[in-house]
């Protein structure tokens, strides 16, 4: 919001349109202000019935393209593989980030992330009713004399 009762500044709409197995959609801003679109997004996806799930993207105002990849490959654990391909136009860079995630048990969820940068994440993830508590770690596998970086979170409700 610009200062001043009732003036809006940025002006957006959200469409989607598809059915449960192709979908496109759109996510636009203009800022009224400087005359130029804030926000320009657009997606296409695929959604099939075993898990698969494809999509195209195009964000920031035309920027990067992304196209990602994820399969269900179990839904008794809930085991998963996915994988992302990005490209950035304006720096002429690709990256390429493959994950996985497990349910362990009811309670528990292990995912996993490396990109082609050498950045390997993982987490663990506990949830219990009221509770839920994460631990999280990432490493630079091209840089392993930089250290690691590890990070918890507690959350708790009602």
């Amino acid at each position: 919001m610009d200062k001043g009762p009732g003036l809006c500044r940025d002006i957006g709409k959200k469409a989607r349109v598809g059915t449960k197995v192709l979908s496109l959609g759109t996510d636009v801003s203009f800022d009224t202000k400087l005359g130029t679109f804030s926000k320009g997004n657009a997606g296409l996806s695929y959604t099939d019935d075993n898990g698969f799930v494809t999509s195209c993207n195009l964000n920031n105002k035309g920027e990067i393209l992304s196209t990602s990849y994820y399969h269900s490959l179990g839904r008794v654990n809930d085991t998963a593989f996915g994988m992302e391909v990005t490209h950035s136009f304006s720096t002429n860079e690709d990256t390429f980030t493959i994950g996985t995630k497990h349910q362990l048990d009811e309670v528990t969820t292990v995912k996993a992330r490396l990109n082609n940068f050498g950045k390997a994440t993982a987490l663990f993830q506990r949830e219990r009713p009221n509770f839920v508590l994460t631990l999280s770690g990432e490493i630079d596998t091209k840089a392993l004399n930089k250290g690691a970086k590890f990070g918890w979170a507690v959350k708790m409700m009602g």
